[in-house]
């Protein structure tokens, strides 16, 4: 398995793409990171926190789909790993 491993890093066009793949989902995760310039994060957190506490929780739900980006309002506000997260709650929600 790690001869596997090793020849896919000495293909050059394996190589490369396996480093852009990183590379995106580098970028990607800094972006989830990184909030907004002229928000106020606390604000915009405690006002995530009164509405969970109510009924409905709509906003929680956006934020748990987001991976709780969007309560951070980040650059990025949904990760890409939680796309197949995303579908399967969804597909759950329609039965």
């Amino acid at each position: 398995m790690i001869s596997a491993f090793l020849n896919t890093v000495k293909i050059p066009e394996l190589r490369r793409r396996i480093l852009f793949t990183l590379a995106i989902i580098v970028i990607v995760r800094l972006g989830a990171a990184i909030t907004t310039p002229g928000v106020n994060q606390a604000v915009l957190q405690e006002w995530f926190r009164s509405t969970a506490d109510k009924a409905g929780g709509v906003a929680a739900l956006f934020n748990l789909f987001s991976g709780g980006a969007l309560e951070n309002c980040a650059i990025f506000p949904s990760g890409s790993c939680l796309t197949s997260a995303r579908r399967s709650c969804f597909n759950c929600l329609r039965r």
